[in-house]
């Protein structure tokens, strides 16, 4: 395997494979750590935004068009940032248990 494929993409494409590969690897770890630590709380705040990172730098992955310049896949940018704001608000309330909505 080679990374000539990643090392020849366009720039937003490294960004975004390289930030995924961070948040998912980062994201594993986060969900092992005891919560509420401090370094559970540092590595959280950085897998936010590396998961920024890879939400804003789709956009800027064009090569299939059917919505003007975005498809349908430019949906999961939508959902990423509403999931964050979400976390954030809930975060901010307090919550301290990961709970099913009630809807």
């Amino acid at each position: 395997m080679s990374l000539t494929p990643l090392l020849v993409a366009p720039l937003a494409i490294q960004i975004h494979a390289t930030a995924a590969i961070a948040a998912m690897l980062l994201g594993a770890l986060v969900l092992f750590r005891r919560k509420g630590t401090p370094l559970h709380k540092a590595m959280g705040r950085l897998f936010v935004l590396l998961m920024l990172v890879v939400a804003t730098s789709a956009l800027f992955i064009n090569e299939i068009r059917m919505i003007g310049p975005f498809s349908p896949i430019h949906i999961f940018v939508v959902v990423t940032y509403g999931a964050i704001a979400l976390g954030l608000w809930r975060i901010r309330q307090g919550a301290s248990k990961v709970t099913a909505p009630r809807w």
